[in-house]
C-alpha cells in the first residue's frame, strides 16, 4: 500500500479481503500470518480502493518478490485472475472502464490533440523525448 497513513476503513478492506479468501494465498494455496490483502486496480483509485472485488489475498512472494508476483510480471497475473477468478476479473475491468470514462470527461488538454496526425505529434513529444535523452 501507499505510504500514507493506513485508514479504519484500509483495515477493514484487508480483513474482509483475507476472510473472504479464508486466509489463504490465492494463487500458491500457501496460508501465512504474513498474507496481504492486495488491490487488483490500483490503490490510487479512489473509486474502487474499498471494492471488496478490488482485492485479493496474496502470499509475499505471490504479490510481490516471485518471478510471477502481480507486481514483477502483471501481465502473467492479469492472465491467471482472468482464468482463475473471472467473475473477479471482468468486475474489475467494468470498474476500471467506468474509472477511465470518467477521468477522460475531467481531461480537456486531452482532447486538443490531434491523435491522428503524426507530424503534430512527433513534434510535440520531440522535446519530452529530447529531455529523456540527454
Amino acid at each position: 500500500m501507499n505510504k500514507m497513513k493506513e485508514t479504519k476503513e484500509d483495515r477493514i478492506w484487508k480483513k474482509a479481503v483475507k476472510e473472504r479468501d479464508n486466509y489463504t494465498c490465492q494463487v500458491c494455496g500457501k496460508k501465512d500470518k504474513r498474507l496481504n490483502s492486495a488491490h487488483i486496480l490500483p490503490w490510487e483509485i479512489k473509486e474502487t480502493r474499498n471494492d471488496i472485488m478490488n482485492g485479493i489475498t496474496l502470499c509475499i512472494t505471490c504479490h510481490t518478490f516471485g518471478k510471477l508476483s502481480c507486481h514483477k510480471n502483471p501481465i502473467w497475473f492479469s492472465d491467471w485472475l482472468m482464468n482463475n477468478k473471472p467473475t473477479q476479473y471482468y468486475h474489475c475491468m467494468q470498474r476500471f472502464k467506468e474509472w477511465l470514462n470518467q477521468e477522460e470527461k475531467k481531461s480537456t488538454h486531452m482532447d486538443m490533440i490531434d491523435w491522428d496526425n503524426p507530424v503534430k505529434l512527433e513534434k510535440m513529444f520531440k522535446p519530452l523525448n529530447k529531455e529523456r535523452i540527454e
